[in-house]
């Protein structure tokens, strides 16, 4: 509905009052559209927030284990992935404590760290092995945050965690077998150049150095001079940096000039797409082998 216009006679009497009435109207009515434009702003950002918390939330729940906890541990909530991982329906773990998924081979210590830390508000991250209800072990990168209350303490936790169980698991049987052959074989890393990168004990013993003598120097340094510039020997290294192992019996020298002959496989080792990134030398000692049987043709040819 319009206001009426004040009349001529109003305006007369009124003078400058009904003027400044009129003006804190307008300014009202001002106000009071620049309060609806900022409501509807407001309003917009707020629903384009939701949206991509919606598409957040939807992301962290395909590819994350995420649940909730109170302050004692006890789960308030869990995702469907939570589920497929565990093994267990929501109903087995909704008010059950964390620790129904514990694997009994994590140690105490990590959740005692664990409650330490986001007991005093802070962020735990690390990585922990649990079991599922099938008794299958599964491990996770386990990141847990306090939800603080108005007094600044933890009132819950959220937790979210990745299923790394396919990754662990291969990383376990590559250091297993990295085990085994530190503890039989002479074992050492070099780059594309042929310079030393790595070697475990069993080749410095064998070759009479420690690992800060031949820790960037070429393999040469363990080979006589002679074959160390000859084409056959530019030509192993060409061939293994190509992708192409390299296996035989090969003479070696010590640091003290001995004689030693080792049983080797020179391997390429590849990235992802391929590309031969360093050479690993596995080797086993075979000088006595070599010795007697060189002792043998001596004696079988006099």
């Amino acid at each position: 509905m319009k206001n009426p216009s004040p009349s001529f006679l109003a305006r007369l009497f009124a003078g400058a009052e009904l003027e400044k009435a009129e003006q804190r109207l307008r300014a009202l009515e001002q106000a009071s559209a620049d309060t609806a434009a900022k409501h509807a702003q407001a309003v917009a950002k707020l629903a384009e927030v939701e949206a991509e918390l919606k598409v957040r939330t939807d992301i962290m729940n395909v590819t994350s284990i995420v649940s909730e906890a109170d302050k004692k541990g006890d789960i308030l909530s869990i995702n469907e992935k939570f589920i497929e991982v565990s093994k267990y329906g929501r109903d087995e773990l909704l008010g059950k404590p964390h620790n129904t998924t514990r694997h009994p081979d994590m140690p105490k210590s990590v959740f005692k760290q664990m409650w330490n830390t986001i007991g005093h508000g802070e962020i735990f991250r690390g990585v922990v092995k649990n079991r599922a209800k099938d008794g299958t072990p599964y491990y996770v990168d386990a990141v847990i945050a306090p939800i603080l209350g108005e007094n600044g303490k933890p009132k819950k936790y959220l937790g979210v965690r990745y299923d790394i169980t396919a990754n662990e698991i291969e990383r376990q049987n590559a250091r297993g077998i990295l085990n085994a052959i530190d503890q039989s074989y002479a074992y050492a890393e070099f780059d594309l150049g042929g310079h030393v990168l790595s070697a475990n004990g069993n080749f410095l013993r064998a070759m009479g150095y420690v690992l800060e003598e031949v820790a960037g120097k070429h393999h040469r340094m363990f080979v006589r001079p002679a074959h160390a510039v000859s084409p056959a020997y530019s030509q192993f290294w060409s061939d293994v940096a190509a992708g192409n192992p390299q296996n035989d019996l090969f003479e070696h020298v010590t640091k003290s000039g001995g004689e030693l002959w080792m049983q080797s496989v020179y391997a390429p080792v590849k990235d992802e797409m391929g590309r031969v990134v360093k050479i690993v030398g596995i080797a086993t000692d075979v000088t006595a082998q070599v010795r007697a049987q060189n002792m043998l043709r001596q004696a079988v040819e006099q």
